[in-house]
């Protein structure tokens, strides 16, 4: 064979395999696209002091809601010590409730007004949250679609206007195919963008989510808020799934692009050897 046409070959060869790396590596184990504009859940769990949310300057409505504190990745962590101050620098009283797994609940005495307060204690660093205005309190979560290719539980979430003015409270767990109820997005830890967000489903939740069809629910809580918003369900199916569970980039059950392609330049050799007059 010339060896143009052997370089040539080798290259596309080279360059399929590298396309089928790059698509590869785009996912995550469990199937999650690995997109930094995707979100896969329990995030901020080790976190220490508020929320996420809170943290980016999220405003929690004026009221007595209250305010999210994380613990789990608190040292000598004090909750009967912590203190939190009004802009003038006076002393806010109030109560701790527990909350689910390692969250806790500041809840003030006297309703909070618009304003920036400083929550501190042993264990924590201080941390400035912001109080807004009073907000109504919403029914319901929003909207959600599928947003990924059928491989991928990719999902649009967008949220319910007045939902957006709680997001340092804002609490969301998944149940798949009437599933066990678990936490996708803890207190604070979802990010939006103009009140969206595109989440990834982990395929494992309280079962592992195989090829075919499924039903996700979605359940959203407000934090110091009795009650749960109205859940959002959703039908959805998984098309490509290897053996071991997880989803593959080449597609279920399909060759992958590059070993298809060996093939092919493997068949042509052949054809090109059989068609040269012997020497």
């Amino acid at each position: 064979m010339p060896r143009g046409t052997a370089g040539a070959v080798l290259a596309l060869l080279l360059a399929a395999c590298s396309s089928s790396e790059t698509s590869s590596a785009k996912r995550s184990n469990g199937g999650v696209v690995n997109d930094p504009r995707v979100q896969g859940g329990q995030t901020g769990a080790l976190g220490c002091g508020p929320t996420e949310a809170a943290l980016a300057g999220e405003a929690i409505p004026a009221g007595g809601g209250g305010i999210v504190i994380r613990t789990a990745g608190c040292d000598d962590f004090d909750a009967g010590a912590l203190t939190l101050l009004d802009e003038g620098g006076e002393m806010v009283e109030f109560d701790v409730e527990q909350l689910d797994g390692d969250n806790l609940l500041i809840r003030p005495r006297t309703d909070l007004g618009e304003g920036t307060y400083r929550l501190g204690g042993p264990g924590t660093e201080p941390a400035d949250v912001r109080v807004g205005e009073q907000a109504e309190l919403p029914s319901t979560l929003g909207t959600i679609e599928p947003a990924g290719d059928g491989c991928d539980p990719v999902f649009q979430l967008t949220l319910d206007p007045l939902v957006r003015e709680y997001l340092p409270q804002l609490r969301l767990s998944a149940r798949v195919d009437q599933g066990a109820t678990e936490t996708w997005f803890d207190f604070g830890a979802l990010e939006t963008t103009a009140g969206q967000a595109t989440l990834a489903l982990p395929t494992c939740l309280s079962s592992c989510v195989g090829e075919g069809a499924h039903e996700l629910e979605v359940v959203g809580e407000l934090a110091g808020e009795l009650g749960t918003l109205e859940p959002l369900s959703l039908a959805f199916h998984v098309d490509c799934v290897d053996d071991d569970g997880s989803c593959s980039a080449a597609g279920g059950g399909e060759q992958a692009p590059w070993l298809a392609l060996l093939a092919t330049a493997g068949l042509w050799l052949r054809r090109r050897r059989r068609g040269r007059p012997p020497s």
